[in-house]
């Protein structure tokens, strides 16, 4: 009798383990349908710091989820490509010449290939204003990143695909805030902006102005 209910708990057992599998799969297969949706993410390093532990550490191995609600991309005068970005009160815009399928673009070789990001206030006003060909203690950007865009065969028409990553200086940001009664920094405002493993996947495609 022993042996008959141990070799029931066994397959029991087995039955539940499958069935937690092929829920897990189910669950990470949902995932990437919803990403085959148009979309961009990236990993997104914080421009502004308030935690303490965050102001006195290194202020770049702080990291959130970029993920724009709109994005789109239009080619102007024929040639030129524009991305552009936004969230409710940011927009990331990333110029590329004489596009083609395929290739990368590393940003800084020549002029026209860069990078924007900006942050709003409540009334549309700039406050925070980074880009791939801004100084940095009056040098260029060392490494400002690139774009690659999938080759024509895994394209969609009337869309672009492709993964970025992309490193910005402050061309415009606001003093550190401190507190008025200890002089201790409250608020740090982060000169360098990355993103870092950035995708952006079927992209509605137009023509510009």
């Amino acid at each position: 009798m022993r042996c008959i209910y141990n070799a029931q708990s066994y397959l029991d057992m087995k039955k539940i383990l499958g069935i937690l599998a092929l829920s897990l799969a189910f669950v990470a297969c949902e995932k990437d349908v919803k990403f085959s949706d148009p979309g961009m993410r990236a990993t997104m390093t914080r421009d502004v710091l308030t935690d303490t532990t965050q102001i006195k550490g290194n202020p770049y191995s702080y990291f959130t989820d970029y993920k724009p609600t709109t994005f789109k991309a239009y080619v102007v005068n024929d040639k030129n490509l524009i991305i552009d970005a936004k969230t409710d009160s940011t927009q990331l815009r990333i110029y590329l010449p004489d596009y083609e399928f395929g290739a990368r673009y590393d940003f800084n070789e020549t002029v026209n290939i860069k990078a924007d990001y900006f942050q709003f206030d409540d009334f549309g006003n700039e406050i925070l204003v980074y880009s791939t060909d801004a100084l940095k203690n009056n040098k260029p950007n060392s490494r400002p990143g690139y774009v690659i865009l999938d080759p024509a065969e895994k394209q969609v028409p009337g869309t672009i695909s492709g993964t970025f990553s992309i490193n910005l200086n402050a061309k415009l940001i606001p003093a550190d805030v401190l507190d008025p009664e200890t002089g201790v920094k409250i608020v740090r405002y982060v000169d360098v902006k990355t993103f870092d493993k950035g995708v952006f996947y079927r992209i509605p495609l137009e023509r510009g102005q």
